[in-house]
């Protein structure tokens, strides 16, 4: 019988779309939407994947993007955590984000939880209406913003989880690496909760995607260059140049955690 399933509905749009002209600016987004849900879920299925307990669907079109999580039909519910396939499902989409903001695009997007549904071929639902709203009319700037019910929530989660595992009462802080502070997935933005695009590269320093490996440096400053950039184009559009000071603050603000190490990982989803 088909029915509502409650899961996670994550929607990316694409900003400054309009300008994008050629066919091989289209593609390379399609490109980025596919392959990294594709290097996921093939991993997904193989034997080292067997303990993953949700299941995920991406359709995009043109610039946007819907993401579902759901945990499997046959997970019982005492196995089920929302605050750990909320976590899950941000920390998989920053990902994505990373690879389009390290080529100068910029993204702006809405979280929620709820009922929805998907097959092969399409998607509705009361929380895919929901992730478009909070796109659309509440995110507003380059964020992907989180449903304020989920969000303050989720970061309490991930404080409490973090501090266990590397806080000074952890049995291995000794031998983990020294940290200035301790990055989130999911971070306070005014009085709303938002992706923290560059969490993994704030926490480890750098990261191989597929094809290619991103530092938290490096992307700093290929984001740096877009902004700059886009704001000397855009610098009479005061709409335009607002959502942008705010991508320069978020992205002058981000800093790695890691103290005096060249630490970084080599981490696929």
């Amino acid at each position: 019988m088909r029915k509502y399933e409650d899961m996670v509905v994550i929607f990316l749009d694409i900003l400054g779309s309009k300008e994008m002209k050629s066919f091989e600016e289209k593609y390379r987004i399609h490109e980025i939407f596919h392959q990294s849900i594709q290097e996921s879920q093939e991993r997904q299925y193989t034997n080292a994947k067997k303990h993953v307990v949700y299941d995920r669907k991406l359709f995009s079109f043109s610039d946007c993007a819907y993401i579902f999580y759901k945990y499997n039909v046959d997970i019982k519910e005492s196995k089920k955590d929302l605050d750990k396939l909320l976590q899950t499902a941000l920390f998989n989409t920053s990902l994505i984000t990373l690879k389009l903001l390290n080529e100068g695009y910029l993204i702006r997007g809405g979280v929620t939880y709820g009922e929805a549904y998907y097959d092969d071929m399409s998607f509705f639902g009361p929380a895919v209406e929901e992730a478009y709203l909070i796109e659309s009319q509440r995110a507003l700037t380059p964020r992907v913003m989180i449903d304020p019910q989920y969000g303050e929530k989720l970061l309490k989660f991930e404080k409490e989880t973090y501090e266990n595992v590397f806080g000074p009462n952890s049995p291995h802080y000794h031998r983990l690496p020294k940290r200035s502070y301790i990055p989130t997935i999911v971070i306070p933005d005014s009085e709303d909760f938002i992706l923290n695009y560059l969490y993994i590269l704030e926490m480890e320093g750098n990261i191989d995607l597929g094809e290619i490996n991103i530092s938290h440096n490096q992307i700093k400053k290929n984001i740096g260059k877009s902004i700059s950039n886009k704001l000397k184009k855009n610098i009479e559009n005061q709409n335009i140049t607002k959502k942008l000071k705010w991508m320069e603050n978020y992205n002058n603000f981000s800093k790695l955690s890691l103290v005096n190490s060249t630490h970084g990982i080599n981490y696929l989803i």
